[in-house]
């Protein structure tokens, strides 16, 4: 995979990357999870199975429900599998 060099996540400080088989996933400093690859079985968390090539922000477990608190969710750690992606909040909500 080769993301667009001009996408906005390649200028905030990055905590780590991991990789799936076909898809990848990065955390940021600021506890942003960012992922893009193949999007089959909704692998890359975006509420869809569709393929991303350029990096796209998770929006986490608050900002997906309407009766949870609408802020934003803050990732601590995030983990890839061959066909999966873990990411994990700061309250421990997994997504």
């Amino acid at each position: 995979f080769t993301p667009m060099a001009d996408s906005k996540v390649w200028h905030r400080p990055l905590v780590s990357v991991c990789c799936g088989d076909s898809h990848t996933a990065l955390l940021t400093r600021g506890g942003e999870l960012y992922t893009w690859g193949h999007g089959g079985h909704g692998r890359l968390g975006h509420g869809s199975e569709a393929d991303v090539w350029i990096p796209r922000r998770v929006r986490g477990p608050r900002e997906r429900n309407a009766l949870l608190d609408a802020g934003k969710d803050v990732f601590v750690d995030a983990a890839c599998g061959s066909t999966f992606t873990v990411g994990v909040t700061r309250d421990h909500s997994r997504l």
